[in-house]
């Protein structure tokens, strides 16, 4: 069964709009049109003994708390506002497709970590780009920083942090 089914054209254009520089952020780009929060299991960065050490030898017990974690995240998020998958396509580096769930499930199921593939949305209502990290450690790009508490609130709800990018 497919999970995803397109906006119309007429709203793919208007995504395409607010959200540029998608094709940066997913190759983990510099923009200054967006704004970084990560929402972490850690509450710092992690040096690179630290990495090694809380990430390399996880227990499979420690893993499903870290996931469940981001579960409840994500259950705020998708109780709270509207989220798309988008995918690139075609020749063109810049021309992506917004596309919508079948389903609730669908949705509840694309946003389970460590599922077979990292997820990557859009909430279009926030002005919001999200990326599933590989390190226990999610990635948001704001276009409008008026949300951030929002999304501070929800991680201190469910025991996740936030961290700003260093400079």
């Amino acid at each position: 069964m497919n999970k995803f089914i397109n906006v119309c054209r007429a709203r793919q254009e208007n995504l395409r709009n607010l959200f540029p520089d998608l094709a940066k952020l997913e190759a983990v780009d510099e923009t200054p049109l967006y704004q970084y929060l990560a929402v972490s299991v850690f509450n710092h960065w992690l040096s690179c003994d630290e990495a090694e050490d809380l990430l390399s030898t996880v227990t499979e017990e420690e893993q499903k708390r870290r996931n469940r974690l981001f579960e409840l995240f994500n259950d705020k998020i998708i109780q709270s506002t509207e989220v798309l998958h988008f995918v690139r396509r075609g020749n063109r580096r810049n021309f992506y497709k917004f596309r919508d769930f079948t389903s609730s499930q669908a949705l509840i199921d694309y946003l389970h970590p460590t599922s077979s593939q990292r997820y990557s949305v859009v909430l279009p209502q926030l002005k919001m780009v999200y990326f599933e990290g590989w390190d226990d450690t999610n990635v948001f790009y704001l276009l409008d920083c008026s949300h951030k508490n929002l999304l501070k609130k929800w991680a201190e709800e469910v025991g996740l942090y936030t961290l700003e990018k260093i400079t």
